[in-house]
């Protein structure tokens, strides 16, 4: 079974996979749009994303964009 940490992504790398930046990522975060695991650091609030987290995020965001036009980014292998 895979270690957890290596399930989950930083906010710059998940602003990368949804095509946004990193604020907006941590916007996501604070608000509840993507459940995200806080992590204090020298006093600062980070955080750790798991993937299925990203995956649920862009398909929601994916059929409501269908209309719009926009396109579902997805991780490179």
């Amino acid at each position: 079974m895979p270690h957890i940490a290596s399930q989950c992504v930083s906010p710059s790398e998940a602003a990368r996979l949804l095509g946004c930046t990193v604020p907006h990522v941590r916007l996501l975060c604070r608000n509840g749009k993507i459940k995200a695991k806080p992590i204090e650091f020298d006093g600062e609030k980070r955080y750790r994303i798991p993937l299925s987290e990203i995956e649920r995020y862009q398909k929601l965001n994916f059929s409501r964009g269908q209309k719009r036009g926009t396109k579902l980014v997805r991780r490179s292998k």
